[in-house]
């Protein structure tokens, strides 16, 4: 329908993606923003939407529901992208990591902005306002900025070892090692 879209997608590390992606459902869960069971803990969520794989991260809870939208399946990129690098060809769409733009803001901005054919010139002045920031109660009961706590070493692992076959498949479209993505 449309055949001169441009794609543009911002892909981040899969592992770190998840691991954010539950900590915001847990707090627009806190603020009553959503009705959705996220679960008690990242383990548990993982356990919940993969049980083959993620199952011995937490007890079992019960039947595993299919949900539309989930923590694992948002991360496998490369057949997420699949119908948009069918249908169009590689010169309608751009793929940037997260990575690239943190490490050369004003680069990945000019390079995107090529790509959708507008100035590049205002690049260098756009500034990085960080709006989807995770936030967290202080102990006034404020909301704050705050990092997330850290994943448990042995869930990294295994989400890591999940999304390795994943990015190695991604990496052969992107032509790029993403080997970093751990």
């Amino acid at each position: 329908d449309l055949p001169d879209a441009r794609i543009v997608a911002i892909l981040r590390n899969p592992v770190e993606r998840a691991h954010s992606h539950w900590w915001h459902d847990r707090r627009r869960r806190e603020l009553e923003r959503h009705q959705r069971d996220v679960g008690d803990t990242f383990e548990a969520a993982l356990a919940r939407e993969r049980p083959e794989v993620f199952g011995r991260l937490a007890p079992d809870d019960g039947p595993a529901q299919p949900r539309r939208g989930t923590y694992v399946r948002r991360g496998e990129y490369a057949e997420l992208l699949e119908p948009y690098v069918a249908a169009y060809p590689r010169s309608r769409v751009h793929l940037m990591l997260l990575d690239d733009l943190v490490a050369d803001r004003e680069g990945s901005l000019r390079a995107l902005f090529g790509f959708l054919g507008v100035r590049r010139r205002p690049a260098r002045r756009i500034e990085d306002a960080h709006a989807n920031r995770f936030r967290a109660r202080d102990e006034g009961g404020r909301m704050r900025a705050a990092a997330y706590p850290t994943m448990a070493p042995a869930t990294r692992q295994l989400l890591a070892e999940h999304f390795r076959p994943h990015n190695e498949q991604l990496g052969q479209q992107l032509g790029r090692d993403l080997g970093h993505w751990r």
